[in-house]
């Protein structure tokens, strides 16, 4: 309803202004040209488009503030509401907190399911940062929050299929945060220390094993059989 609201503001303050400029033309027609009448509508236009944009922006922080991650149905619908959030803004500071939130909550999904960690969650926690890194090339908080959480995706993906190759990867996205300049006393380059001095212990297989079955010995069969076989009546 609010959006549809501003539309109709937008149109009616646009018919307002060409109104104002035909009224004008009237009165003084011999003395405006054409290419004055383009001018007006143009930057009248560009005006309300650039109102319109912030009005969107508006919408998508708030939409974006209601999302709830509580348990993995509802976060799986908010991911799904944030990508479209994303794909339709061309703001790029929601864009940038809306992909590293995107990726983060993906992780932490990731883990929430009952036998985690979740392929689906996984892949798009990839996905999204993927894209963070690409569209924010030179932002040292994307960059981070790219590298990071990408290590961490290959962890998991480690948990599928022990692939080493895995540990390669992540060892070189950590590696990278680690040395980034850029990243020079922000958190990541902490982070990436730590996970480093650990590599070894995440990339290590876990096998699972079965409990064995014990079988509890029939004490009152146990004594038939044995008493059949001495020839001795039981009572």
């Amino acid at each position: 309803m609010k959006a549809e609201r501003r539309h109709e503001l937008k149109d009616n303050d646009l018919l307002h202004i060409l109104h104002q400029t035909r009224d004008y033309l009237n009165e003084n027609g011999g003395r405006v040209g054409l290419a004055l009448v383009v001018v007006i509508v143009g930057a009248t236009a560009l005006s309300l488009g650039v109102r319109s944009n912030t009005a969107a922006s508006e919408d998508s922080w708030m939409r974006k503030s209601e999302l709830v991650y509580s348990d993995v149905e509802k976060g799986r619908e908010s991911l799904a509401t944030l990508s479209t959030l994303v794909a339709q803004s061309t703001d790029d500071a929601f864009v940038l907190s809306a992909l590293i939130e995107q990726g983060q909550q993906a992780l932490r999904l990731c883990q929430e399911v009952p036998f985690p960690p979740d392929e689906d969650f996984n892949n798009l926690a990839k996905n999204t940062f993927t894209e963070l890194r690409k569209r924010f090339p030179d932002n040292a908080l994307a960059t981070g929050a790219a590298l990071t959480g990408l290590a961490t995706v290959e962890a998991n993906a480690f948990v599928f299929d022990s692939d080493p190759a895995h540990k390669e990867k992540a060892k070189a996205l950590l590696t990278e945060a680690r040395d980034a300049k850029a990243l020079s006393g922000l958190p990541f380059q902490r982070i990436a220390i730590e996970r480093l001095n650990h590599l070894e212990q995440t990339f290590t297989p876990v096998i699972t094993v079965a409990p064995e079955m014990v079988i509890e010995n029939d004490v009152e069969g146990e004594s038939e059989t044995e008493g059949d076989a001495a020839g001795v009546d039981t009572p």
